[in-house]
């Protein structure tokens, strides 16, 4: 009697070492039905998220490495390794009641195998981007070696072990010297626009759209990506120079601005060198001239609407007169969606319907109180490039505690504010 508690302590120690060992990443939603293709992406992702965080950890204390990950190449080659040790490890799924889990592990031994030949791999591009180097070099392609100097960098950057020599000779190490190269290169780089205003209406592409030139020296650099965002970080717009080193802004569509809203159009290093994310020239820790990032600026045409605004409710139910008017939804619409209200007898830009119907929410077994609004709301982009309509079906239940009064303006409050973050949802997006 006395040898099973010890047994017991026994194979609690080994199982602790054991799970010492691995590195783990698990994460759980509370579901209301049969899972979703998203619910599972959603669940994987967050698992990721944490073994990944595992492994970060992992590298800092087993390994001793150190780095920033909040610099887009570390992190782009934690997610590389993340999603190779995912690959030497398990992965394990779980339906318990309600609740779906899905549970990552991978050996530290498995790990560390992944660690060697994540940085094995990157050794070796880093060097055939030398070699290509060399050969661009030698037939005077300085686009070629503009491209194969980034990538270099951009992936002995995130090598984990120690750092890429350049040669056995000098001991110098190819993060070190090609950050020099790069910023060479980049004060050599010339980026300039033919005009720096996007005029136009909202929802078609750019009239007389600007011409974007890159050259290195007197050479036009091709196959250089730009991505370009507004001024909330929002990107819009990704293009590639042509053979005579130009990007025009032909097929850039206008978004949802104000007039005097900027823009701006950067390199994006990731695309450029094939990677899997976007790396900017912040990213590259480098100094960088003020024209390598051109600016511009909207100069738009507001478009006009129509609102056609429904709202009912049930004979238990009496909604306030301010959310039965539409006035509130038009002040909205024109101070946050730059659109105006469209004069009689001419036909709108956009026409918008919203055709919705609050009702009570309450539940017998529970005794809990609620409204519901359901319905949906219609655009018809009448004057896009493409005349499209696009539709957003609405289901909103506010629930409240059991027998307690339902605060009738606070729920409708935030009905509307539903009702206009999809509308702009819907506009943005057309």
């Amino acid at each position: 009697m006395k040898i099973i508690p010890k047994l017991a302590a026994v194979f609690l120690l080994l199982t602790a070492m054991l799970s010492a060992q691995s590195l783990t990443g698990s994460f759980t939603i509370l579901l209301k039905g049969p899972a979703t293709g998203d619910q599972i992406n959603i669940v994987k992702a967050g698992a990721r998220t944490m073994l990944k965080s595992e492994i970060i950890n992992w590298l800092k204390t087993t390994h001793e490495f150190k780095f920033d990950t909040t610099n887009v190449l570390t992190n782009l080659a934690l997610e590389i390794l993340t999603d190779s040790c995912i690959n030497h490890g398990k992965e394990e799924s779980s339906f318990k009641g309600r609740e779906l889990s899905i549970f990552y592990s991978v050996t530290e031994e498995a790990a560390d195998e992944a660690l060697n030949a994540f940085d094995r791999a990157s050794e070796e591009f880093v060097r055939k981007s030398l070699t290509n180097m060399q050969n661009a070099q030698k037939n005077n392609n300085n686009a070629e070696y503009f491209k194969s100097a980034l990538a270099a960098y951009c992936y002995s950057y995130g090598h984990f072990g120690e750092p890429i020599s350049l040669d056995d000779v000098t001991g110098l190490t190819v993060v070190e010297e090609f950050q020099k190269i790069v910023q060479n290169l980049f004060n050599r780089l010339k980026i300039q626009s033919s005009n720096m205003i996007l005029q136009g209406r909202i929802g078609r592409t750019v009239d007389q759209p600007p011409i974007v030139t890159a050259v290195l020296d007197s050479t036009p650099i091709n196959q250089l990506w730009f991505c370009g965002y507004l001024q909330s970080g929002r990107n819009i717009y990704t293009g590639v120079t042509d053979d005579q080193g130009q990007l025009t802004l032909k097929d850039m569509m206008i978004p949802l601005v104000s007039n005097g809203t900027l823009y701006t159009l950067t390199p994006d290093i990731g695309k450029t060198i094939g990677a899997p994310v976007s790396i900017t020239l912040a990213d590259l820790k480098i100094q960088v001239k003020d024209g390598h990032t051109q600016s511009f600026m909207f100069k738009v045409i507001q478009p006009t609407y129509s609102l056609d605004y429904k709202i009912s409710s049930g004979s238990d139910l009496s909604l306030p007169q301010e959310f039965l008017n539409d006035a509130v939804l038009k002040k909205y619409l024109k101070d946050s969606c730059f659109v105006v209200d469209t004069k009689s007898n001419v036909p709108p830009d956009f026409m918008i319907t919203v055709d919705l119907k609050v009702s009570n929410a309450a539940v017998d077994i529970t005794d809990e109180m609620g409204l519901k609004v359901t319905g949906a709301i219609t655009i018809k982009g009448l004057s896009l490039e493409t005349p499209r309509t696009e539709v957003k079906n609405i289901e909103y239940i506010k629930r409240y505690a059991k027998r307690t009064e339902i605060p009738y303006g606070l729920s409708l409050w935030d009905m509307n504010m539903l009702i206009k973050q999809n509308m702009k949802s819907i506009l943005s997006k057309m």
